[in-house]
């Protein structure tokens, strides 16, 4: 009964092994992927800096018209980044929330 009991248990430490790399595989293409749309956020972030700062340069010589069309459009881009923003920092928590249920949950 002893050796199957050892072949059982390593059995199950092998499959227990396995499940860790796999999540470890899986928690590192994660990562991947959070850098690569991390990179293409700033990417985003530097083109639209950029084209606002060259949008102040023209004001000064814009029509009244034309300038009041840049504070809407920099409004509403405004307000789509904030909502974006608030959104993401609730899922944020809410993530939070449920790993430290997780960990207080877990058996000590």
């Amino acid at each position: 009964a002893l050796p199957r009991a050892t072949g059982a248990a390593l059995n199950a430490t092998i499959a227990w092994q396995k499940e860790k790399d796999d999540a470890i595989d899986r928690a590192q293409q994660r990562a991947k992927s959070q850098a690569a749309n991390a990179a293409a956020a700033r990417t985003e972030r530097d083109s639209l800096r950029d084209a606002l700062a060259a949008a102040s340069l023209r004001l000064p010589g814009s029509t009244q018209s034309a300038c009041t069309e840049y504070g809407a459009a920099a409004s509403g881009l405004l307000d789509q980044c904030s909502a974006a923003h608030q959104k993401l920092a609730e899922q944020a928590d809410g993530h939070v929330s449920d790993v430290r249920l997780m960990l207080e949950a877990w058996p000590q």
